[in-house]
């Protein structure tokens, strides 16, 4: 959709939005609603200190670095050092910038104990640059696509938060500073003419073959810059519409930070081809960190290959092959990328879910673990608004329109769940009649109420991102299952479609096509739980030895019980069967996790703030729904040892007392205490801690594994 200039305006004026100026960007290319000529001269900071290393003379790039030269802020120059050190900050800027904290967690490899040790990595590259007289001129590129390209992902999100506040005014100006600092002064559509990220992404399109006098998120960006600019012009961040254009600029602003990864990708690629090893290590820094919120062991494989150590060349069909695995989660094509003087072709990721071949296309439901993984690292670093906003508005399952979105507060409060009979019931009542119990604490955990004004950040986390994984995914799969049995009955063709979702929210996209899934490091969803616990417990159940993963000798033949290759059901009882049975089996790796923390948190001392508190309660109502209907003394034993009291000692009755506990309603779930397992390093077993009977000098497991004794 394009819009005019004079619509735009003529829509301002008609809703009450004053226009002080208009500024022209690249050449007319973008109309900013806004006067932000003194934030386009930021780029002419870039071609100074480009200018001044070229002659080396780094002493005055630094300058023009850290004071600013050009760009005139309300009472000082702006500069290229704030756009990075604003992080670092008292009043951290970036504070509800979601892709400056995935970027951080990237760069910090998924630890969370060093989040603020990197807050200001753009600065950190820059100012190590500028100290190295052998660097060139790769100081003024690090200012460009580290330190200015984050901060125009701060005024993305900037105009989000003015719009919510009914401030049209500062949203326009947001969005507007945003173009500015993109596409910077002196640019037009002539190759070498501007000095920003505009023509940095004129030039790599051009060397990719690609350029057509706009390169192609050159025009994305305009147009999302365009359609940004008719939500607030329309009204949209009026005081009795705000929430609905908010979501509009929500959704739009993911978007353009997609858009603007894309040029950092090409960039990469065509150094990795190109064998420099400088740029390698720039653009590594400057994109492969974003991977860490969409694949985390390809995230660390990249990091290690091109950035830790020095490149080796005879990697570059892998390494390339690697990022085109993560184009789809970042939000862009292979088509969006292009190809750059390489034989590896770029694929789109298939419906396959490892292994299991869907009858229908659920790619975009199965996105929603990446939401999940978003959220998860937002709550790491105590970003709890951008982490709500996942929640709520969703990010990666575009089901429909443009602003349409699946989100995980649908599949929290969805019908769907109360086909999952008599499951749900037991979970509703567990809750005191609550049928949106899990949306109701992770609620609550987000904005820290309730309970959990009692916790720390660490602790409210884990109650919101494992809430997520482990009650909100299992019962939307399970309303999915049982909804597919009720259509089959009725002879409706889209029961395999039902089906089909369940698997998609048991197993997630993170997963891969192929069978037995991707590392236990990256899923996010039950089946990668199962895989992650089977070798701890002693229940992975695969031909190969070596294997250590159980979902696929126990969870995909499950879920290819119910239908005949080409979505067609055995029987409609085959459907139900199945559904039963992933009832019982989705549940046993959240047993194996509620006796996990068990071990664990008996180790802790009253009053402890550890998040491992907080994961042994998430695992352990995950199942106790269940618990509470069979044995109401299982059910008080788990809660004693398993629940937060704040002040008293975890785990009081240890951690075998919860093991028996399950034992003694593991029967009823339909499985068996084997199936639950044994731990080999602690005296924890499901099935007790029992002497053999032949002797009493044989170790209590000599009953599983006589084999060993």
């Amino acid at each position: 959709m394009k819009f005019s200039l004079s619509v735009t305006l003529l829509a301002l004026l008609s809703n009450g939005i004053s226009v002080h100026a208009t500024t022209d960007l690249g050449a007319g290319f973008i109309t900013a609603t806004s006067d932000v000529t003194e934030q386009a001269n930021i780029a002419l900071d870039i071609k100074d200190m480009r200018d001044k290393l070229r002659r080396r003379d780094f002493g005055g790039a630094r300058t023009v670095y850290e004071n600013g030269a050009n760009s005139q802020g309300t009472t000082v120059k702006r500069s290229l050092q704030k756009f990075s050190t604003a992080a670092g900050a008292q009043d951290n800027k970036f504070a509800d910038v979601p892709a400056f904290w995935f970027h951080v967690w990237g760069i910090t490899s998924g630890n969370y104990r060093t989040l603020n040790d990197f807050l200001t990595y753009g600065d950190d590259y820059v100012t190590n640059a500028l100290e190295d007289r052998n660097s060139g001129t790769i100081a003024a590129e690090a200012a460009l696509v580290l330190n200015t390209w984050m901060y125009i992902a701060h005024n993305i999100y900037d105009a989000l938060g003015a719009c919510r506040a009914g401030d049209s005014t500062s949203a326009f100006e947001a969005i507007d500073e945003a173009a500015a600092f993109w596409v910077g002064a002196d640019q037009s559509l002539a190759l070498g003419s501007g000095h920003g990220m505009f023509e940095l992404t004129q030039q790599v399109d051009s060397e990719f073959d690609m350029l057509q006098s706009v390169a192609v998120a050159n025009e994305k960006f305009k147009d999302i810059h365009e359609k940004m600019t008719f939500v607030i012009s329309r009204g949209g961040c009026r005081t009795n519409s705000a929430e609905t254009g908010a979501v509009k600029l929500y959704h739009l602003g993911n978007e353009m930070i997609s858009v603007m990864m894309i040029p950092l990708m090409k960039k990469l690629i065509q150094a990795i081809v190109d064998d420099d090893v400088q740029m390698i290590k720039l653009y590594t820094l400057s994109i492969v960190p974003q991977i860490f919120a969409v694949h985390t062991s390809v995230g660390r494989l990249l990091m290690d290959r091109l950035y830790y150590f020095d490149y080796d060349s005879n990697d570059e069909d892998e390494v390339i092959r690697k990022l085109q695995s993560t184009y789809s989660g970042l939000g862009f094509t292979c088509e969006d990328i292009g190809r750059y003087r390489s034989e590896v072709r770029c694929e789109e990721p298939g419906n396959e879910l490892v292994g299991y071949e869907p009858s229908t296309d659920v790619r975009e439901e199965a996105q929603i673990d990446l939401d999940i993984l978003h959220i998860k690292i937002l709550c790491r670093a105590s970003a709890f608004n951008p982490a709500l906003d996942i929640y709520v508005y969703g990010k990666h399952s575009n089901i429909g329109s443009e602003y349409e979105y699946l989100t995980l507060q649908e599949l929290a409060t969805g019908e769907n769940r109360k086909a999952a009979e008599p499951w749900f019931g037991y979970f509703e009542d567990y809750y005191n009649g609550d049928e949106n119990y899990a949306d109701t604490f992770i609620l609550q955990s987000l904005a820290g109420s309730g309970r959990f004004t009692e916790l720390s950040d660490l602790q409210r986390g884990e109650f919101i991102f494992k809430g997520l994984q482990y009650q909100v995914t299992y019962m939307a799969a399970l309303g999915e299952f049982y909804t597919s049995f009720e259509m089959c009955k009725n002879r409706d063709s889209d029961s395999a479609s039902a089906w089909d979702k369940g698997v998609a929210y048991a197993v997630g996209s993170i997963e891969g096509t192929q069978e037995g899934g991707e590392p236990t490091s990256d899923g996010m969803m039950l089946y990668n739980l199962a895989n992650k616990r089977c070798s701890e417990w002693n229940t992975c159940q695969t031909e190969d030895s070596n294997d250590k993963r159980a979902a696929k000798a126990r969870l995909i033949v499950d879920f290819e019980q119910a239908f005949e290759e080409g979505g067609n059901p055995s029987r409609c009882d085959d459907i139900k069967e199945a559904a039963d049975k992933l009832a019982l089996d989705l549940l046993i790796p959240v047993m194996q996790g509620s006796m996990r923390y068990a071990i664990k948190n008996a180790n802790l001392n009253p009053g402890t703030t550890s998040k491992d508190l907080a994961e042994g309660e998430i695992f352990s109502t995950g199942y106790l729904p269940l618990v509470a209907q069979f044995d109401s003394r299982a059910q008080a034993t788990i809660e004693r040892n398993m629940l937060i009291n704040i002040g008293q000692q975890p785990v009081p009755d240890g951690p075998q007392a919860v093991a028996d506990a399950i034992n003694s309603v593991v029967t009823d779930f339909g499985a068996t205490c084997s199936d639950v397992g044994y731990h080999d390093d602690v005296n924890v077993n499901v099935c007790g801690i029992t002497e053999s009977s032949d002797s009493g000098d044989e170790p209590w497991w000599c009953f599983l594994r006589p084999q060993d004794c």
